[in-house]
């Protein structure tokens, strides 16, 4: 583009978000997991003129109720217009100027405040998408996806009534293994960290029973039964611990399984009070449990022996924690945990609350993975996502030695487009985020505009339904998200 004459200003750039106006689209009438919290103050727009509002722990935050007026900014040194991304994508136009000056960098104030550069076109994946049909003979629909550790080619999907597993290559797609409708029901799947063994968990007549798959989808273990139903099922992040959740409205138990012994039965159940939604490991030894009005931190000894060392009780006592995740820091083992309905985040380990973080439902929070060179007995922060059907993901910094937390960008999806599943990429530099029959992916330190989207085709058998999954494979050059009967999977041609 030829220099604008030094006589003449330069025209400032139309302000849009994500390329979108900033007129706002109503949310679309879906349903998830938990009802809407009511009588709930309309929050502020972010970017605007108005302060930052502080709660009572000094938390600085965006709450939302427009699409800003204002773009993310981009932390220097992180990124370059280019998106340093190998995907096909077309590289961002530099726009000279004269005299231009330096933008200040406004991350610490946790606003989504100014643009400095000129974002390149979303670029657009459908074109490399494989669709693959889901046969389930009930009316059912995908609810998991995961990829098989360190392999890109197997798949595994699952719903309801139904598990299934893919294996793909570059001429054809062939499913391995399939258990729809033996009566039946898929309560939780896992894969072991190396990739050898699947664990799916099922509930027949009032009984669980957790087996074990290999690649090729041949039975290799079959653990003891369990009463009640296992609605969690995670693999440690190193070595052959598994953590078994079975719970109900009037008790949970929480079991390690050492896939090493092979005992013939699971060790001691540690009992908790309620409904238990969620599990997650902080790390080997460290297990957190969300429930409502309560997370609990569980210590594992040498015995395999599972203990709490903490109970965090939540201002309300009714409320819901419907996801929560652990990461280990310097100062010691973090949780995060969301309420879906009160659309509020929780750090109870540090006891941070922010209330009305999203403007409606949150449908899922995930934490960043660490980079290479990052170890975490020596991190002070924790970067995580959040992602909402008020068509906003959001990705969030917080300081554990200040117990500051701060919004870093309010990503927006399409208008009306709500945001139904989040993923980070293996390598943290990408998040992505599902909706009704799209996705879209943007440079998690850069936020504004999605580097990438990709629009799924419909039909009658992905109506209906609000649960979508998507998942990044361990190369990060495959997503694969589910959505009703159909799952697509999409190459990313090259190296995120």
């Amino acid at each position: 583009m030829p220099v604008p004459p030094a006589n003449k200003p330069v025209p400032e750039p139309s302000v849009a978000t994500n390329g979108h106006p900033v007129t706002e689209a109503p949310l679309p009438p879906l349903t998830v997991r938990k009802g809407r919290k009511s009588h709930r103050a309309e929050p502020a727009t972010n970017g605007d003129d108005s302060a930052m509002e502080v709660d009572t722990n000094g938390i600085g935050h965006d709450r939302v109720s427009a699409p800003p007026t204002v773009k993310s900014p981009s932390s220097a040194g992180l990124a370059d217009a280019e998106g340093d991304i190998d995907m096909d994508l077309a590289p961002a136009v530099d726009m000279p100027h004269e005299n231009q000056e330096t933008p200040v960098d406004t991350l610490t104030a946790g606003r989504s405040v100014g643009v400095q550069y000129v974002p390149a076109k979303a670029h657009d994946l459908s074109a490399n998408t494989t669709i693959l049909d889901v046969e389930v003979a009930r009316d059912d629909h995908v609810t998991r996806s995961a990829w098989r550790p360190y392999d890109s080619s197997i798949l595994a999907s699952a719903g309801l009534s139904f598990c299934s597993l893919y294996k793909l290559s570059p001429s054809s797609t062939e499913k391995i293994y399939d258990n729809k409708d033996d009566g039946s029901w898929v309560t939780a799947m896992s894969w072991e960290p190396s990739g050898q063994k699947l664990a799916l968990a099922t509930f027949n007549e009032n009984r669980s029973s957790i087996q074990m798959y290999d690649s090729s989808g041949s039975v290799v273990d079959l653990l003891p039964t369990a009463s009640g139903m296992i609605n969690a099922l995670h693999w440690a992040p190193k070595g052959t611990h598994m953590v078994v959740c079975s719970s109900n409205n009037v008790r949970s138990e929480l079991s390690v399984w050492d896939d090493s012994i092979k005992p013939e039965e699971f060790p001691s159940y540690q009992t908790l009070d309620g409904h238990v939604y969620d599990v997650t490991w902080a790390d080997d030894n460290h297990v957190f449990a969300s429930g409502v009005g309560s997370v609990w931190q569980c210590e594992i000894d040498s015995t395999l022996q599972m203990q709490v060392v903490n109970r965090y009780q939540s201002r309300e006592a009714n409320t819901e924690w419907s996801y929560v995740r652990g990461v280990q820091t310097a100062s010691g083992p973090v949780a995060v945990a969301a309420a879906s309905s009160a659309g509020s985040l929780w750090i109870p380990t540090h006891d941070i609350l922010v209330e009305d973080a999203h403007r409606a439902d949150i449908t899922g929070i995930e934490v960043r993975p660490k980079q290479q060179n990052q170890d975490a007995n020596t991190s002070t922060s924790v970067t995580f996502a959040s992602a909402s059907v008020d068509n906003t993901v959001k990705v969030w910094t917080f300081e554990v030695e200040s117990k500051k937390m701060t919004c870093l960008h309010t990503l927006f999806l399409s208008p009306g487009l709500p945001a139904l599943a989040l993923a980070f990429s293996p390598d943290g530099w990408a998040v992505a985020a599902a909706s009704t029959d799209r996705f879209f992916i943007w440079n998690t330190d850069r936020g504004d505009e999605p580097v990438a989207i990709c629009t799924c085709p419909t039909d009658s058998t992905t109506d209906g339904s609000v649960d979508r999954t998507i998942a990044w494979d361990a190369d990060g050059k495959k997503i694969a998200m589910g959505y009703g009967k159909k799952v697509a999977v999409v190459n990313l041609h090259g190296r995120v």
